[in-house]
């Protein structure tokens, strides 16, 4: 395991090829290996044949890349029928009890005091059973276990109950990789790697930062080595293509050719509205060469409701949040949309007040057709460090969303002009979803608590929710910073129908009609309705939410983050300390 894991391709090679043990049989077991030393690319590549192999990783370890395991796997000397790549899932089915796939997996389940679990039973014991029975007295339905290539006795992890099963594992030769370097602590792209230049996804010979943390330059460097590594996706999904023209899926339906293929919501919270979207935009007053954007329902009198989108910094347009902007819209809501460009990028006050002015003048243009007593505020990023303070203009100096004030963040930056007692004295009606995602290593995770715990609403009108990858065995979709932007129709994906609108639209409707249907999903506090995320093709459940909660604690060390929370352009972090 980890650094022990690493070192058994040198040790193996000296018993099995110098001291020539193992002839009645050999395997290795290898989970979420580090870097791998002492043993060079002609070793590997005359390993000896017979030897039996499962390489295992586990989705959520942010510890070590599995392209490391990856690397060794694809270039070991052992035939594939002799060898499997398996990803272990998470699974949160059970809220009492959610399964954790992470670096300490092997360790056991300390942290809910458990010192064994399904991932455990199913992802551990019984492969590395069937793999010993395998490799010494050879079996034939021990290696449909061990090494079945994502069989169905495989890839069962039990059940939770008669009816629901646990998230399945991944079994194959080509793993996909559903993550970015810089998700990980030791990504491959590492100068310590000693096996970097031997492989093709070292295709640059540079210094990506520290091995311990992201750094701005090691995160720019990282958006630039994606490119390179966007071939191995590719491949993997021309492979994919190619087992479903052959008719391979474990004798599953397909409801259409795309293995990522998820249905829209067709009804209810998620779905798009019968309104179209009507854009008209003008220069912000004053201010250089940014628009405001007001985007109205075609059609009906009014008044809507009214709902301030205050975008991320660096993509401060509407056309990258264009299919997101359109479904609010659809479903009877106003839009008002405003850029915020500023040269100086540490004068938030005027920032800020950039912001303010910009929805002041769009909502002027349309005073008439909106309802200044149901408002929502939506951020992303930067934006979505400023909704505290833009909720707290409208909803406690100006007093509007009396009859509902809805406030939705996404993967904030830091918090300004808000003191203490503002929070303290937040209106208390408010209704809020916090929601980071897996994927993100720009944001410490720290920022989102922060501003969850100290805004003063009702712990039962709040829900943090942490959104992961959405992964099958044949597709993987990115739960990232980026994940609330979508530019055309080609680009929404299950992560926006069901992670992103249907919880806002649930918020939405809660805040401003008080339907308790509405509260099961925007602020269910993990009930099933709010889980609940449609169907693969293979008819097994699409799983989104890590987590659902009201108490949270990121577990994810700050050094794995672009922007941490104790950096010192954070203004609050004397009023947080996520440690204690």
């Amino acid at each position: 395991h980890s650094y022990g894991a690493s070192a058994i391709p040198s040790f193996a090679w000296k018993m099995l090829r110098e001291k020539k043990w193992g002839a009645d049989g050999a395997f290795l077991y290898m989970m979420a290996p580090w870097y791998c030393h002492g043993i060079s690319s002609q070793q590997l590549g005359s390993f000896p044949g017979h030897v039996k192999l499962i390489m295992q990783v586990f989705e959520h370890d942010n510890v070590n890349d599995p392209r490391i395991a990856k690397d060794i796997f694809e270039n070991i000397n052992i035939p594939f029928s002799e060898k499997d790549f398996i990803i272990l899932r998470s699974d949160s089915s059970n809220q009492t009890y959610p399964l954790t796939a992470d670096h300490s997996t092997p360790n056991g389940d300390r942290k809910f005091g458990v010192r064994t679990n399904f991932l455990d039973y199913y992802g551990i014991h019984r492969l590395c059973d069937a793999l010993i029975a395998y490799a010494f007295t050879r079996p034939e339905n021990a290696k449909e276990i061990c090494l079945g290539n994502g069989s169905r006795h495989q890839r069962f992890m039990g059940m939770w109950n008669e009816t629901d099963s646990v998230t399945q594992l991944y079994a194959g030769d080509r793993p996909p990789m559903s993550h970015p370097q810089a998700y990980y602590m030791n990504f491959w792209l590492n100068k310590v790697n000693p096996r970097l230049k031997t492989h093709e996804l070292a295709c640059l010979d540079a210094d990506p930062g520290k091995r311990d943390e992201l750094t701005l330059r090691n995160y720019l460097r990282m958006r630039w080595f994606r490119k390179h590594l966007k071939e191995d996706r590719e491949r993997q999904e021309e492979d994919d293509n190619k087992d479903r023209e052959e008719g391979y899926n474990d004798g599953a339906v397909q409801p259409c050719d795309d293995p990522c293929c998820v249905p829209p919501i067709d009804s209810g919270f998620g779905a798009n509205g019968p309104f179209t979207p009507t854009e008209r935009l003008f220069p912000h007053p004053g201010f250089g060469d940014a628009n405001v954007h007001v985007i109205v329902p075609d059609s009906g009198s009014g008044p809507f409701p009214i709902v301030l989108f205050a975008p991320a910094l660096w993509k401060p347009s509407t056309e990258f949040y264009r299919n997101l902007i359109d479904h609010i819209v659809s479903r009877g809501n106003a839009v008002v949309f405003t850029k915020y460009n500023y040269s100086s990028i540490f004068d938030h006050e005027l920032r800020y007040s950039v912001l303010i002015t910009g929805f002041d003048n769009g909502l002027e243009l349309i005073a008439d057709k909106v309802d200044t007593t149901r408002i929502a505020v939506i951020g992303h990023s930067y934006g979505a460090g400023a909704v505290p303070a833009i909720g707290w203009e409208y909803g406690h100096n100006r007093t509007w969303g009396s009859q509902g004030l809805a406030l939705f963040i996404s993967a904030p930056w830091y918090v300004f002009c808000m003191e203490p007692r503002q929070f303290e004295k937040y209106p208390s009606h408010a209704k809020l979803i916090v929601q980071v995602y897996e994927g993100d290593r720009r944001m410490d995770t720290r920022i989102a608590e922060d501003i969850f715990y100290s805004i003063n609403c009702n712990p039962r009108e709040k829900d943090f929710l942490i959104l992961s990858d959405a992964v099958s065995d044949e597709c993987e979709i990115d739960a990232d910073h980026d994940a609330l932007q979508s530019e055309d129709s080609d680009e929404t994906t299950v992560v926006d129908y069901y992670g992103i609108w249907r919880p806002l639209d649930a918020l939405m409707a809660y805040s401003f009609t008080g339907s308790e249907a509405a509260k099961a999903i925007a602020l269910g506090n993990g009930t099933p309705e709010q889980l609940f995320c449609g169907f693969w093709n293979d008819s097994t459940k699409v799983r989104l939410f890590i987590s659902v909660t009201d108490r949270p604690q990121s577990t994810t060390r700050q050094g794995a983050f672009l922007f941490e929370w104790d950096s010192f352009m954070n203004p609050r972090k004397e009023q947080y300390f996520p440690d204690e």
